[in-house]
């Protein structure tokens, strides 16, 4: 039945563009921006009016200052803008394409107070549906990696290598409008393959547009990568040493290139070396306490490699393929104690468990699109097909002993056993969009195609002294999961004058899940059906006062592993399974949001969110078992306030100041959890920037952040903080960067997080990954950029659940 409403709607479309086909002729008006030197200038919005017409034609130049429209036959004024500088104004009439040759623009400054303030493209910009950070305006722009740079970004959270947003729940990531769909380690260790050297802006989506999936329930983080320069080169190495606990290393090289209508891209990373972690966790029983430390060491291997293709057919068709292969090879030795102490305090029983964990891992990405330009104004099709492979075979051998006050084993209490698992998962996409601009709005609208499969199997051995290893079918199992998703969204701006904006679109996504567990003989259907509504209006007063107002609905979807009947034993006393039965969690998001003069950001906001999953952990009070299964018994209800403030003092001196204070309520659905959590929570982050040296070739960041203690869902949380500095040196032309970083310089970001059970149990949990540490880096740079197409890959909803 999907399959024949997709078809129906790719039919229709294709009539649409038949009518398409009809339209007016479109015309290229070039020209290049330069400056008062007349040297290039990049980010200048060039943007041509018509009064006929509802919609603008806009483009940013590029590198080389040049600027590309397409407009028809008519009379307009292209504005040209950029911080900074004043803004100008040409009046042309087209009738064929022209060239404007080159417009210049002249600076602008102004001074306050006796400090000298030179505007500049700001830091952090706001749009009507999102929040920009540049990086390139920032110190942390080189020598790190996408993950540390998100740190960096306005309303972010990053703890223990997992990406939230502050007073709300989980977020998603995309690169360049490709959605990353990993989670965990998955997501944080291909955060880590990006230099930040290669990041142009970081954009905060808190309600992305009907276009984008509707995946993720606090919305989207995008982050764009820089472009190039056409009929130009560049070969980028880089390296990098760290040293926490452990010694790790990074290395890279990348190549683009693009000459005439052909483009090039590719790279290869490696990364290797070890993190210490550490974990406690302590139960209150009413007569008793349960007190477990591990340490670990974590190694961590890894390398990949990409290649992207682009080739412009003509000035209306290009094509282009992408292929990505990653391989890590992680593996961890642990050491635990636990202890279990009777009211006085002392300790009744206590055990030693070591373990140790093998994966390899392996991830294919494969994307092939065509986009299709229709010579009208903005009248444009894309269609993408899109492939994702994942397989990662693992195993753990642990041994668990009961040992005495002299800390010797009591002959008897050994328990040792071996898991081994394997997943492969295969999906395929293909995904259709159309770009429709009218007279009076502008219109996109697409469908989307997707099915997965995943299958995974779970082996546990019993480790006997006379047998050997012994496969026990009772723990073991086998399970294969699939998932059809097809969608269709429409989504229209509509701007009745310069200061008034509206984007308004919705999102259909039907939902058909089956999951079959051939061990147990069982299987698990899941079928719905929703609309996810978008809205965004906004207000431009002149260059100084931005206001606006969006609300978006969102789902989130749970992990693969998440849905894994599978129970993966950690312990003789612990063990994690799946749960088949899970469903997905809604969000609806709504913002009011208030900027002046890109200084002074006010956003208050509203999150409710119903049906919402999380591992929960089931404590046996008799025989101290604990089980770790997600359940779907969550509604929250939050909102707060976001404050920033930028400011710059001089050419040297540039910081920003955020506060954020929000409120949580959660209702459980849960027995043996509390009824009911709520509470305050506040966040302050700070960030300065110092040119020390005329030159601004040597330049210094510091930055702190502060979480208060408060509530997360139905925990309780402590308070922590974060004290990072670092320092870059640009050499040779700005050719050479050399990087020192310090992350996590006092040692204070750990946090412990407190479970009030309904039979009066408490457990405390913490852990620590190796976060401080001292990172030394290089860069060297040879040639010039090259420009290189991003590329939105339709997929990345799914990968995100590989954990």
């Amino acid at each position: 039945m999907m399959k024949v409403v997709f078809c129906k709607l790719v039919f229709t479309i294709v009539l649409i563009l038949v009518k398409i086909l009809a339209h007016g002729q479109g015309y290229k008006v070039t020209g290049k921006v330069v400056g008062p030197t007349f040297q290039s200038m990049e980010y200048v919005n060039v943007v041509a009016f018509h009064h006929q017409m509802a919609h603008n034609v806009g483009d940013i130049s590029g590198v080389d200052g040049s600027f590309e429209l397409i407009l028809e036959r008519g009379e307009y004024e292209v504005n040209f803008t950029f911080i900074g500088y004043v803004p100008k104004t040409v009046l042309i009439q087209v009738e064929g394409d022209r060239d404007l040759g080159e417009v210049q623009l002249e600076e602008s400054m102004g001074v306050l107070a006796g400090v000298t303030v030179v505007a500049r493209k700001p830091v952090i910009e706001r749009k009507a549906d999102r929040l920009i950070f540049h990086v390139e305006n920032s110190t942390m722009s080189s020598g790190g990696n996408a993950l540390e740079l998100l740190k960096r970004t306005p309303r972010v959270r990053v703890q223990n290598e997992e990406v939230a947003m502050i007073g709300k729940n989980g977020m998603y990531v995309l690169i360049n409008d490709r959605m990353l769909k990993l989670s965990g380690e998955e997501l944080a260790q291909y955060l880590k393959s990006i230099p930040s050297d290669q990041i142009k802006s970081i954009e905060v989506i808190a309600n992305p547009p009907a276009r984008y999936s509707a995946a993720g329930n606090s919305g989207l983080i995008n982050i764009v990568t820089k472009d190039a320069v056409q009929d130009e080169y560049s070969l980028s190495f880089r390296s990098a040493i760290k040293r926490a606990t452990y010694t790790s290393g990074t290395g890279g090289v990348d190549f683009t290139a693009k000459k005439g209508k052909v483009g090039l891209t590719t790279g290869m990373d490696v990364d290797r070396g070890a993190i210490a972690a550490d974990y406690w966790s302590e139960t209150e029983y009413t007569e008793k306490n349960w007190l477990q430390k591990e340490e670990a060491k974590r190694f961590g291997k890894s390398l990949s490699g990409r290649l992207e293709v682009d080739w412009e057919v003509s000035d209306k068709l290009a094509m282009g393929a992408g292929f990505r292969q990653i391989g890590a090879w992680p593996s961890s030795k642990d050491f635990s104690r636990i202890e279990l102490r009777d009211s006085t305090g002392e300790i009744d029983t206590a055990y030693i468990s070591t373990g140790r964990d093998q994966n390899t891992k392996g991830t294919t990405t494969l994307n092939y699109h065509i986009d299709l330009e229709f010579d009208t104004v903005g009248r444009r099709l894309s269609f993408d097909v899109d492939f994702l492979g994942f397989a990662n075979n693992s195993k753990r051998d642990f041994m668990l002993n009961g040992v005495d006050e002299q800390q010797e084993p009591i002959l008897g209490t050994s328990r040792a056993a071996v898991n081994k698992g394997r997943q492969k998962v295969r999906n395929y996409s293909y995904s259709l969009d159309m770009v429709h601009p009218v007279d009076w709005v502008d219109f996109r609208y697409g469908v989307r195609w997707s099915s997965i499969k995943t299958d995974n199997g779970f082996e546990y051995y019993n480790r006997l002294e006379d047998e050997g290893l012994v496969l026990d079918p009772a723990q073991s199992n086998s399970f294969v999961y699939q998932e059809r998703t097809g969608s269709v969204y429409v989504s229209m701006l509509r701007k009745w004058s310069e200061k008034w904006e509206m984007k308004a679109g919705g999102r259909l996504e039907d939902t058909r899940t089956v999951g079959h567990s051939a061990t147990m003989g069982t299987a698990t259907t899941l079928k719905y059906t929703r609309f996810f509504p978008s809205a965004y209006l906004s207000y431009t007063s002149g260059t100084d006062h931005f206001l606006s107002l969006s609300y978006g609905r969102r789902v989130n979807r749970p992990s693969y592993s998440f849905l894994n009947p599978f129970r993966w034993v950690t312990s003789s006393y612990s063990y994690l399974e799946g749960n088949p039965f899970l469903r997905p969690s809604f969000t609806d998001n709504l913002e009011a949001s208030y900027s002046y003069n890109d200084i002074l950001f006010t956003t208050v906001y509203y999150s409710g969110l119903t049906d919402g999953f999380e591992q929960m952990t089931f404590i046996d009070e008799k025989t101290n078992i604990q089980r770790t299964v997600p359940e779907n018994f969550i509604t929250n209800k939050s909102f707060g306030v976001n404050q920033s403030v930028a400011f710059e003092f001089a050419e040297k001196w540039s910081g920003q100041l955020d506060v954020d204070i929000y409120y949580s309520r959660s209702r459980s659905d849960l027995l043996v959890t509390l009824p009911l959590l709520s509470g305050w929570n506040g966040a302050i982050t700070a960030s300065t920037d110092v040119s020390l040296n005329r030159s601004k070739t040597l330049l210094l960041n510091a930055w702190y952040t502060y979480m208060t203690k408060g509530v997360a869902n139905l925990d309780y949380n402590s308070s922590f903080g974060q004290f990072d500095v670092s320092v870059k040196w640009l050499l040779w032309d700005e050719k050479m960067t050399v990087s020192l970083y310090g992350n996590d310089l006092l040692r204070t970001s750990r946090i412990t997080y407190t479970t009030n059970y309904s039979n009066g149990l408490v457990n405390f949990f913490s852990s620590y990954y190796d976060q401080r540490y001292v990172r030394l880096s290089l860069a060297y740079r040879i040639g010039g950029k090259t420009k290189n197409k991003n590329r939105k890959r339709k997929n990345e909803a799914e990968i995100d659940r590989l954990n």
